[in-house]
């Protein structure tokens, strides 16, 4: 048998050869490809940077748009006082107050909505527990001695009580917008809107269209935006619902009661409806409706994408108007008799 000596040169030639091997067996990373603005765009083949992918194709996100004039806020107030409901829409007189026909009453006889007033207005009704306690006192002022009312010291004139407010910054009874914007899942359509007191948010009041089918319905939850410590709004929800409420089309005003409970103090805070999808494989979502005021600066979209703010501009799209989204909150009214 031969045998052939080892040499230096073998080992060489069989590292050179490892190395090659393994070099030849590596498959090259294919690059990272995403979409431009303009080009098409799906959750396979996202779109580069900040743009977003709207139907298909990838769009601008848009500048923040300007801030309007400063108007004075608009609150209703709305009476909850024991009695007759229907006591709280008629004035002194007996004669219906204006939109009292299209008022919505909820359990225990509280007013929920008055519709069709969107100027400063501030009508609530005096319960009967508060005119018998007035006539009380008064009664009771005259048969006191003049020397007992001095040394009592001036009385107090301030009188509270708790009172459903609207709070709202839509006009959409007046002239609705012709934008409409459709959401994907998990995004939410969101109103900047303020309240005078602080309270507890009870209910919501939404208007939505048909728009993908003569009859619509869908799936949402509230959320709400209020502001931190350093009076900051966040951008995930302060509060957000779990339980889904089924909406439908059709462009009237449903009022939806809370599932959670919402503490909200005197200031701005936002109040979104976030989309969960159709209520069946057979339905469309409808399309929250606005108006057609040319007001913008507090209409926004909340379109959650990591790495980038949520907040979006409406105005982006053509939404030309304020989202019809408005808070019933739970408060006390400080007024002077």
């Amino acid at each position: 048998m031969r045998t052939v000596p080892y040499q230096p040169w073998m080992l060489a030639l069989s590292l050179v050869c490892s190395f090659g091997c393994a070099e030849e067996a590596t498959a090259p990373v294919a690059p990272i490809v995403a979409a431009g603005i303009g080009e098409p765009c799906s959750a396979a083949l996202p779109c580069t940077g900040a743009l977003l992918c709207v139907d298909g194709l990838c769009t601008e996100r848009g500048s923040l748009p300007e801030p309007g004039p400063d108007e004075p806020d608009v609150w209703t107030y709305l009476d909850i006082g024991p009695g007759d409901s229907g006591d709280a829409l008629t004035d002194d007189s007996g004669a219906a107050l204006d939109g009292a026909d299209d008022a919505e009453l909820g359990p225990d006889g509280m007013v929920l909505d008055t519709t069709g007033a969107d100027g400063a207005s501030t009508d609530s009704t005096t319960t009967d527990v508060v005119d018998a306690a007035a006539g009380d006192a008064e009664d009771a002022s005259k048969d006191a001695p003049e020397d007992a009312t001095e040394d009592a010291g001036p009385a107090e004139d301030v009188e509270t009580e708790t009172v459903l407010i609207l709070l709202k910054d839509d006009s959409v009874e007046a002239g609705a917008g012709d934008t409409f914007f459709l959401l994907n899942e998990g995004e939410a359509w969101v109103a900047e809107l303020s309240t005078p007191v602080d309270g507890q948010l009870k209910f919501v009041e939404v208007f939505f269209a048909d728009v993908s089918a003569p009859k619509s319905c869908g799936r949402f939850r509230i959320a709400v935006w209020a502001p931190d410590e350093n009076g900051l709004l966040p951008d995930a929800p302060t509060f957000v619902e779990t339980e889904e409420h089924l909406l439908v089309g059709g462009g009237d005003g449903q009022t939806v009661p809370l599932t959670i409970e919402v503490d909200l103090p005197a200031g701005t805070f936002r109040l979104g409806v976030i989309h969960d999808g159709p209520c069946s494989e057979e339905d469309f979502s409808p399309a929250l409706m606005s108006d057609d005021s040319g007001v913008v600066d507090m209409t926004w979209l909340w379109i959650p994408v990591d790495g980038t703010p949520p907040w979006v501009p409406a105005s982006v799209f053509g939404v030309d108007g304020r989202w019809a989204i408005r808070g019933i909150l739970e408060g006390e009214k400080v007024s002077e008799p």
